[in-house]
């Protein structure tokens, strides 16, 4: 699915590229699951948003969740 018959670093999307180190540390540096949990899922919810231009209506569709429940989180 890319141009060429080799994967370069520019074939790769920026959301992937984004995903890298500093929230694997955030993720595996906490002492606990609920932690960890809370911490991926605010930077799932957080990069999601940017990705539908704040929308909450599109992000929450999007991802599965009822809008109301998007905006208490």
């Amino acid at each position: 699915m890319t141009p060429g018959s080799v994967i370069t670093a520019d074939d790769i999307p920026s959301y992937i590229k984004g995903a890298g180190p500093a929230l694997q540390r955030n993720i595996f540096g906490s002492a606990l699951l609920k932690e960890a949990r809370r911490e991926f899922e605010r930077e799932f919810i957080s990069r999601k948003l940017k990705e539908f231009g704040g929308n909450i209506a599109k992000t929450a569709e999007a991802i599965g969740i009822e809008r109301s429940h998007l905006y208490r989180k």
